[in-house]
């Protein structure tokens, strides 16, 4: 996770050490058929998140214990919410690695979903809806 920074695009980051090793990265689509289970542009999506953990970029903590249960379901939830999310307008995370990872597989796969954390959200909802309008006596 140390080779990852704000300034750098993480696949690209991924890619070049792959290069350094002399190897391909993991490809799901050598693996997994596309469309079997969903359709492509979730597996997609989907995959894009899970490569980013997996390789360290805001990675998930995968701990279980008699006080914590962090497994990789989590995490395979966690991009399923984001594949699903690129659906709407808006999605919104109290997680903040998810809210990373997300930003980064939405800006390769040129996804327009607005991305925010609560208060951001807040914030937005406030400048742009909240419109109120001042009744005066007639």
């Amino acid at each position: 996770s140390g080779h990852f920074n704000d300034k750098k695009n993480p696949y690209e980051v991924i890619q070049k050490a792959y290069q350094k090793l002399g190897t391909e990265p993991f490809n799901p689509d050598q693996y997994f058929d596309k469309n079997k289970n969903a359709p492509a542009w979730f597996n997609d999506l989907a995959n894009s998140y899970l490569i980013l953990d997996m390789h360290g970029y805001k990675a998930d903590t995968v701990k279980v214990n008699e006080k914590e249960s962090n497994t990789f379901k989590n995490t395979t939830e966690d991009a399923s919410h984001m594949a699903f999310a690129s659906l709407c307008d808006i999605y919104i995370t109290n997680d903040n690695k998810n809210y990373f990872k997300t930003q980064k597989v939405y800006d390769k796969y040129k996804v327009k979903t607005k991305v925010f954390k609560p208060q951001e959200f807040i914030n937005y909802y406030n400048k742009y809806f909240n419109n109120t309008i001042e009744q005066k006596d007639v």
